[in-house]
């Protein structure tokens, strides 16, 4: 795959002052949630739901690596880590980010993300609709720690949730 057309840089996400003079970089929620949900349901009808999710769950992790680079990459400590996507997450929109507990003597924490801009105020669709974020926590994670790490769905918004709640734990190789 060496002569791909569309591999992602970051200069392809450009510059919203120059290009949008008069809308600036603001877009409102439904419009991204149109783009997102009709992709998805794109891949889904076209892939089957398994290879869908598989798919989504990528994306994020892809996602949260660049993401982590761009926002965070300047962080040594685990609590520089965590203010800079306090505020980086509020800063860009993307919801509110907190890390409600940390696990005993490993890489394990129990992080909330209230106000998303994928899932807040979207009706009950009684399934994990937070694939894209396990994805997503876990490129940041990884980016961070250097090291590979589980996030699973605990709460969803859509599962009547007031927020997403995910356990991030790092994958910690036996010998």
């Amino acid at each position: 795959m060496e002569n791909r057309k569309y591999a992602f840089t970051w200069s392809m996400v450009g510059d919203a002052d120059l290009g949008r003079p008069n809308l600036g970089a603001m877009v409102r929620v439904e419009a991204h949630r149109l783009v997102l949900y009709s992709l998805r349901d794109l891949l889904e009808e076209k892939l089957g739901t398994n290879q869908c999710d598989e798919l989504y769950k990528e994306v994020g992790k892809r996602t949260g690596t660049t993401f982590y680079e761009l926002c965070c990459g300047h962080t040594s400590t685990f609590e520089d880590f965590t203010e800079s996507l306090i505020y980086a997450f509020r800063y860009m929109g993307i919801g509110m980010f907190e890390i409600e507990a940390v696990g005993i003597g490993a890489w394990s924490f129990l992080v909330t993300i209230s106000e998303d801009l994928a899932r807040s105020g979207v009706e009950d669709m009684s399934n994990n609709s937070c694939i894209y974020y396990e994805g997503f926590l876990a490129g940041l994670f990884e980016a961070f720690a250097h090291m590979e790490f589980d996030v699973q769905t605990l709460h969803c918004w859509t599962r009547t949730e007031s927020a997403c709640r995910f356990s991030v734990e790092a994958i910690i190789p036996t010998e």
